[in-house]
């Protein structure tokens, strides 16, 4: 992996699975983070805490997200209408660990 200058990659992954692809690529290439790249994922799990440097990630409220859903599914279904597109904002934080 070319580093330029200072600079270095730095990955984000929408998934867990797709994070742990990521970091068995990299170990099988003989690349570390954060020393060669950064990376950072969507949804917090227990064991990001636990590893060492611990991995950074945008914890999100989950069943919020699901709860939401299922609520705005069982209304369009029951009431039959198309009705006007809406936008819902979940919040989310960022945490940062030593991933980068």
């Amino acid at each position: 992996m070319e580093q330029r200058g200072n600079k270095k990659v730095g990955f984000f992954t929408m998934n867990a699975s797709v994070f742990v692809q990521l970091l068995q690529t990299m170990q099988h290439n003989n690349y570390t983070y954060p020393t060669d790249y950064g990376i950072a994922t969507y949804e917090e799990f227990d064991w990001m805490t636990v590893m060492r440097p611990g991995i950074s990630c945008i914890r999100q409220d989950s069943r919020r997200i699901e709860t939401d859903a299922a609520k705005l599914l069982k209304k369009k279904l029951e009431t039959k209408e198309g009705g006007v597109p809406t936008t819902h904002i979940i919040p989310t934080t960022l945490i940062i660990r030593d991933s980068f």
